[in-house]
């Protein structure tokens, strides 16, 4: 089922808020939080208002692509927590310590992809 067939249904009374929640997997506070949309803005209330913009705390492309650079070429020996402190003391870059980790994780998963699909071959060729 639909979220809206859903929600369309506990608007109508035919099923409670409670147990759209149960059926949609949402918190009650949620589908409250619906419900109050829906009854102030109508079925606009219903639509997600950032749906097609980028999020608030989007780093941008250069900042990023600066932040690897940096990582790769004169970090590379540093852990998360002391390249986020050469970022904000040496290169006045602020970014959370979190974030400069995903970047970290995305970046050794993209290079280690290789090196996992270089350990399945050997694997199935001793076999």
């Amino acid at each position: 089922m639909k979220i809206q067939e859903v929600l369309l249904r506990a608007l109508a009374r035919r099923i409670t808020w409670f147990q759209a929640a149960e059926i949609l997997g949402f918190s009650d506070r949620h589908v409250r939080r619906i419900r109050e949309g829906y009854e102030e803005f109508g079925y606009d209330g219903l639509l997600d208002r950032r749906r097609g913009k980028p999020s608030p705390k989007r780093v941008a492309l250069a900042t990023v692509e600066t932040v690897l650079g940096l990582y790769q070429e004169k970090y590379f020996d540093l852990n998360v927590s002391h390249f986020h402190e050469k970022l904000k003391s040496e290169h006045q870059i602020d970014g959370s310590q979190p974030r400069c980790h995903a970047q970290d994780r995305r970046h050794r998963r993209q290079d280690g992809d290789a090196d996992r699909e270089r350990e399945a071959r050997t694997d199935l060729s001793d076999g």
